[in-house]
């Protein structure tokens, strides 16, 4: 039995991006499909553009609405979604052809799967392993989820979403959502089936995020560790990825560190990591952190 997709395509002034990303889904040639266009209050002509390319293909939905953000418009479409499955696509980006087959056949042969990750590439080339994990820490630590908590190249058991919407108000609200959404799963899988292609924005957040977003960023992460920090090998690696959080967000702001300083075994380390753990136990949080701010302004980090 095939199930039914929803994607969701957040839109805001995306007028030079849309075309591909509407022209990648348009050629999946699944039936079972509806795609959700959110047109986020966008100032160009995005609708325009939108409403021309899909009019003759009634698997396109274009809703629009006031500008709210990325969280609001992908939130919008959640409410408004009917599907078995929920995926989201950003207006830069596309689904490599084939993909919604691949996936619909492994989630037929899986109906217990409540979350499957697919590979990306393009600026941000990620290879998965067909694997199952039946607990979502597991998922979390083992697959190094938190490197990867993107919304776009997941599918997502459309229940989840019951009692889980993106913050609306703060940026990388990726990984914000993704530790509430897995906590429900009873099942998440990887795969190395289908493909996300991702196209960098040079005007998004990954790439313009300065001391505000750093810090939200580093609020994000601190409230997954509570949860996530078990003392596994895979933890530590967890913990000291939140480290080099906090040394940016310290670098970019001043702000005196606000993760505590934890037990760390070096072993599971990469050198890196395991002479700036080793720093935090001889100095502490602070120290490290204000003398790297101190090094980064005679050194600047390369843009």
């Amino acid at each position: 039995m095939t199930r039914k997709f929803c994607i969701i395509i957040p839109v805001y002034n995306a007028a030079e991006t849309i075309v591909p990303c509407l022209e990648s889904i348009k050629a999946q040639h699944f039936d079972n499909l509806s795609v959700i266009v959110v047109d986020d209050g966008s100032t160009d002509d995005s609708s325009a553009i939108i409403a021309q390319h899909t009019e003759a293909d009634s698997r396109f939905k274009l809703l629009r609405k006031e500008n709210g953000g990325l969280s609001d418009a992908r939130n919008y479409g959640i409410e408004r979604a009917d599907a078995d499955y929920l995926m989201f696509v950003d207006a830069d980006d596309e689904l490599v052809e084939g993909t919604l087959n691949s996936l619909s056949d492994i989630l037929d042969q899986h109906p217990d799967y409540d979350i499957l990750e697919f590979g990306v590439s393009g600026h941000k080339p990620l290879t998965l392993e067909d694997r199952e994990y039946v607990s979502p820490l597991d998922y979390w630590l083992q697959a190094e989820a938190y490197m990867h908590s993107y919304a776009w190249n997941k599918v997502y058991r459309s229940q989840l979403f019951s009692t889980v919407r993106y913050p609306k108000g703060v940026v990388f609200e990726d990984i914000a959502t993704l530790p509430l959404l897995i906590r429900q799963a009873k099942k998440i899988a990887t795969t190395s089936r289908g493909c996300y292609f991702y196209r960098p924005n040079p005007k998004g957040i990954t790439h313009t995020a300065g001391g505000e977003e750093w810090r939200m960023l580093l609020d994000h992460n601190l409230k997954a560790l509570e949860w996530a920090y078990d003392g596994s090998d895979a933890g530590m690696v967890n913990y000291m990825h939140v480290v080099d959080c906090q040394i940016m967000v310290t670098e970019l702001t001043g702000d005196k560190p606000r993760l505590r300083k934890r037990h760390v075994r070096l072993s599971p380390l990469s050198p890196i990591h395991k002479l700036k753990a080793v720093a935090i136990m001889l100095f502490g949080m602070d120290i490290v952190c204000q003398t790297n701010r101190f090094f980064r302004k005679i050194l600047p980090r390369r843009q």
